[in-house]
């Protein structure tokens, strides 16, 4: 992007050949030449006593001598001045990592954020307007389900910050020209179109953020640091704030309507200072420069209407939902358990648990957080129908509900802070919800409308199909995630449990997952409902009890004699994935286990201690490797110690020694009393925090109940009892026994994940 810059252009292969030709004299020769003090400058902002932080700096480097001879700094700078082609460029680029076929087009322009002169604030101030209204417009846009680009983001790092850009990101389906074409006309339409009828209104909001901004309130110092900094280094102007504030008035009072689109005019011109860069694979051929102008010429010409304005936003579901809730607090049964839990049985049979808490800080206050399982009773023998109901959480999400489209709805719950998802695992439907108290009847709405009225059309229906059909081209299930390989280590453990496959997803009609909505996932039959959070324990109840008194069950008793149960035996497997640069290695060491409060006690605090062994041993061989443990099949007692890293290519066999090492030696000889004493401390507190406070991760109430419910066991004691035996019966004798018990390589699953093609040494 900056070859056509004028800039100097670092060269890779030059820079990796100066750190092996590394020359002593030369590196203390440029230190000489340009860390002296004409060319330095300190810079302190914040609440000082200027008197005695300039005496401190004095005192500290008024030593430092400026040489007579001095390498000239001008001469040096102008190697990256930027000075470039208004013409565009047409770049191929071969990309051997990535899949699929994309096109980026960049629009660069000058960066104005350094003014140093009214001249330039006033070019600094159209861009910064242009910023503001074009975001918003850039989201419309992408709110389809099939936006004619996947990216677009405005920066102006390059070139020592000196260059402004924009960047659209778009996915072609392939490499044939008229595909091409077609995705180009509508990424190009696009931008033309944001890029037309800026209004007053839009206008004047964006003169009122930018006043705001410069009136000092939202003003850090970091960035009053930068202004002098760039103050000193270009010459740029650094104004007493004050004075900048009324220049920048001044200077906006005088920006019309006409001047904003005029500048949108020039900014939106692709014909000139843009660069469009296709990214293919060896088979997929980028069109030539001849061909690509020849299109944008035909864009340029046509003719695009400005965006039509949106919708108005949701006030409420309420009215759409129509949810007929009851008048009066009628439950079937209510119970005050001793460790501050109210259990609730409705009498449409769901169940319902509140625990508050505290907020661990104040963007925890008032939040209210919901997990709800049931059984997953869905036949794993009748496979469509399976996939069907396993693909529906994901189809959601691509749909609206009632009277309104998804983009409606993600917009009210960004507004509101309100999150809904549904799950499908091997054991439980589950759902995921989290609200502020004040809006709590509105989640329930929504999850009312996502249970009885989805929007699923034949759009989203696609959408949704496309999506997916990357995602298995992809191998995987998102490469951000650290346990993106999990869904495959799962297909092995589980193999009965159908999967979905690309021609599972072609055979799969919208017809087959609305039935499967409705079979199973339009009613809260079975459901047990864990709310926690910082609410009023008695408003809430009387709130919800009302409200979820009224929604859907069903009489019909399902029923499944179906067990899929862990495989508890040894495992050695190699899983290939695409696109991989490194390896992954997932050991797993199950063992049985009894659930007594003291055993679990044992294990967790195990856990740790494998944990830093594997932390110390492993850490400068790999990205932060870790080992927990989980209970893998709480019904057949099956408790398991795991450890998971990844490694460079051809390192793997070793890493996996050292791992297996480290286990053998917490085996052996266990942990030391002065560990055990902080790992106790450290613990009670974790678990005292889980029992007492809200967070942004906390997890302890959901899987608490799920679990105790599932095994039948008392829900109070182990709360009562868990720090009594940390305190009493946590010996170091009792805690070095375990490790000789519970750490056994009888039935170790090892699990290596590594490129599609890359071949293994033996």
């Amino acid at each position: 992007m900056i070859k056509n810059t004028g800039a100097h252009f670092r060269d890779q292969n030059a820079a990796e050949k100066s750190i092996l030709d590394f020359d002593k004299n030369a590196f203390l020769r440029y230190y000489k030449d340009w860390y002296r003090p004409d060319l330095e400058a300190a810079i302190i902002v914040g609440d000082i006593n200027v008197d005695s932080v300039e005496a401190q700096i004095q005192r500290l480097f008024s030593d430092l001598k400026t040489p007579e001879k001095r390498s000239n700094v001008n001469k040096k700078l102008a190697k990256w001045k930027v000075d470039f082609n208004v013409e565009n460029q047409y770049i191929s680029v071969l990309d051997t990592l990535k899949p699929g076929f994309r096109l980026y087009i960049a629009s660069k322009r000058m960066d104005e954020k350094n003014p140093k002169n009214v001249s330039d604030y006033k070019a600094m101030l159209l861009r910064q307007l242009y910023e503001i209204i074009l975001k918003p417009r850039i989201k419309q846009l992408k709110q389809q389900l099939k936006p004619p680009f996947s990216e677009f983001f405005m920066t102006n790092n390059p070139v020592n910050g000196q260059l402004a850009y924009d960047l659209m990101k778009v996915d072609l389906e392939s490499d044939e020209p008229r595909k091409v074409k077609n995705g180009l006309v509508r990424a190009l339409s696009a931008r033309k179109q944001i890029h037309k009828g800026v209004t007053d209104l839009e206008l004047d909001r964006a003169k009122k953020e930018v006043l705001q901004h410069y009136s000092g309130k939202q003003r850090s110092n970091s960035e009053l640091v930068s202004k002098y900094e760039n103050h000193f280094v270009s010459g740029t102007a650094a104004p007493d704030p004050k004075n900048e504030y009324k220049l920048i008035s001044k200077i906006l009072n005088q920006i019309d309507l006409n001047k904003m689109q005029s500048v949108f005019n020039d900014y939106g011109n692709f014909m000139n200072k843009t660069d469009f860069l296709f990214f293919r694979a060896k088979d997929q051929v980028a069109p030539d420069s001849d061909t690509l102008a020849k299109w944008l010429d035909e864009i340029d010409s046509m003719t695009v209407d400005p965006l039509k304005p949106l919708p108005p936003a949701i006030e409420s579901l309420s009215e759409v939902a129509g949810i007929q809730e009851i008048d009066e607090y009628d439950v079937e049964l209510e119970t005050e358990h001793i460790i501050g839990v109210t259990e609730i049985k409705l009498k449409n049979g769901i169940k319902l648990f509140f625990k508050p808490l505290k907020p661990i800080s104040e963007r925890n206050a008032k939040t209210i957080s919901i997990h709800a399982f049931r059984p997953n009773n869905i036949p794993i023998r009748r496979r469509k129908e399976y996939l069907a109901a396993k693909v529906v959480p994901e189809v959601l999400k691509f749909t609206g509900a009632g009277s309104f489209d998804k983009f409606q709805l993600e917009n009210f719950k960004k507004s509101t802070g309100l999150r809904l998802s549904f799950e499908l695992g091997r054991n439980y439907q589950k759902i995921y919800a989290t609200s502020k108290e004040r809006d709590i009847d509105e989640l329930l709405n929504l999850l009312y409308l996502r249970l009885k009225k989805p929007l699923l059309d034949k759009e989203s229906f696609s959408a949704w199909k496309s999506d997916q059909k990357g995602v298995l081209n992809e191998d995987s299930f998102g490469r951000g995630n650290p346990n993106f390989f999990m869904d495959d280590i799962r297909a092995i453990w589980y193999p009965d449990i159908p999967n979905l496959k690309l021609q599972d997803l072609e055979d799969l009609t919208m017809k087959k997952v609305s039935e499967a909505h409705q079979e199973w996932y339009s009613n809260l039959n079975g459901y047990t409902f864990i709310i926690s959070g910082d609410f009023d324990r008695e408003d809430l109840t009387k709130r919800l009890v009302k409200k979820m008194s009224a929604f859907p069950v069903t009489t019909k008793q399902v029923s499944n004699d179906q067990t899929i149960d862990f495989p508890f035996y040894k495992m050695d497997k190699v899983i290939r994935l695409s696109n991989l640069e490194q390896s992954y290695i997932s050991l797993y060491f199950p063992v049985n286990a009894p659930r007594d409060i003291k055993t679990q006690v044992e294990l967790k605090l195990l856990s740790k201690a494998l944990h830093k062994r594997i932390w110390d041993r492993l850490r400068e061989g790999c990205y932060a490797p870790g080992a927990w443990g989980e209970w893998m099949d709480i019904n057949n007692g099956i408790y398991s110690l795991n450890v998971r890293f990844n490694s460079e290519l051809g390192n793997e066999s070793e890493l996996t020694q050292m791992a297996i090492e480290e286990f053998r030696k917490l085996k052996k000889f266990g942990v030391d009393r002065t560990w055990l004493e902080n790992a106790v401390v450290d613990l009670k507190e974790n678990y005292g925090k889980g029992i007492d406070y809200l967070s942004t991760f906390s997890s302890f109430w959901p899987e608490y109940f799920q679990d105790k419910i599932n095994t039948g066991e008392d829900i109070e004691n182990e709360v009562l009892q868990y720090e009594a035996v940390l305190d009493h019966f946590t010996s170091l004798e009792d805690i070095n026994a375990a490790a000789d018990k519970y750490l056994s390589e009888e039935n170790m699953q090892k699990f290596l994940v590594l490129p599609k093609d890359y071949v293994q040494n033996e």
